[in-house]
């Protein structure tokens, strides 16, 4: 299964979680070891994974550069010449990365959109492409406590809601999305009464934002049900320039939603 690799100290467990969730949302998976730093021999599983993944990411602190666990992974992932992402939390800057590799977070905020669109990018030009499947797929994807899929093909779906936009008028379901179309503006709806997510756990209507990050170009609202729509979902759309914006909310919510993304990849049918 393809993955990306995080490597940090054990001081620094808890923002690799958070990092490692943050990367499920955007459908990347994240290969994360529960470790002992302490422990004298490297296990061989650790360099094993290394090499099997296509991205490497070392969370750099003060304790990370003391870590000869870390040291090793980053000396390792040099050596078989994996694409690396060094993400500064604390401290200085350590290792031969150059200062247009390194991503200074010492603010203690989750990198932005821009990291993962970047990541995104990268697997994207590293993995085999994608297949769409023929038919939708309307089954619930499984609950896990962290992500095992592959990057998305985010530009399938802005290649979908451009077609739609072209027709300027109708109703058309996109996998569980209603997508209204006019001569101004698409919106696009996700019935969803109770969200999940990867840990199992229901979120309160009130707190939707949550699930969705703290920032975003696209506006995404929830509205409670009403005479013509359940409880869901609303985002509403002016202009082409946003669309890919638009597929990453889109999928975002799907999984959030436990839906399988892949429905999104099959043909919209029209509604009445």
């Amino acid at each position: 299964m393809e993955h990306i690799f995080i490597s940090y100290t054990q001081e620094d467990s808890k923002f690799a979680h958070m990092l490692a969730d943050e990367f499920a949302r955007w459908g990347i998976t994240a290969c994360i070891d529960e470790r002992l730093d302490k422990l004298r021999n490297w296990p061989p599983s650790i360099p094993e994974s290394i090499k099997a993944c296509p991205i490497f990411i070392v969370i750099m602190s003060s304790e990370a550069r003391k870590s000869s666990w870390v040291q090793k992974e980053v000396e390792y992932a040099k050596s078989i010449r994996k694409p690396a992402f060094p993400i500064l939390l604390r401290g200085e800057s350590w290792g031969s990365f150059t200062s247009s590799q390194i991503l200074d977070i010492r603010n203690g905020q989750l990198p932005d959109r821009s990291f993962y669109l970047k990541i995104q990018e990268t697997l994207n030009k590293l993995r085999h492409p994608i297949t769409p499947p023929s038919t939708p797929s309307k089954t619930k994807a499984p609950l896990q406590n962290s992500s095992e899929r592959h990057a998305f093909p985010y530009q399938n779906i802005v290649e979908t809601l451009i077609s739609l936009a072209a027709k300027r008028q109708g109703r058309w379901k996109l996998g569980e999305y209603i997508i209204e179309v006019s001569s101004v503006t698409l919106t696009l709806r996700l019935a969803d009464d109770q969200v999940w997510l990867s840990g199992g756990q229901a979120v309160h209507p009130n707190d939707k934002a949550k699930v969705l990050g703290q920032s975003q170009p696209v506006t995404v609202s929830y509205e409670q049900s009403n005479s013509q729509h359940r409880a869901g979902y609303k985002m509403t759309v002016y202009g082409a320039s946003k669309y890919m914006d638009v597929a990453i909310e889109m999928i975002k919510l799907y999984k959030a939603s436990g839906l399988n993304p892949n429905d999104l990849l099959a043909e919209p049918t029209r509604l009445p």
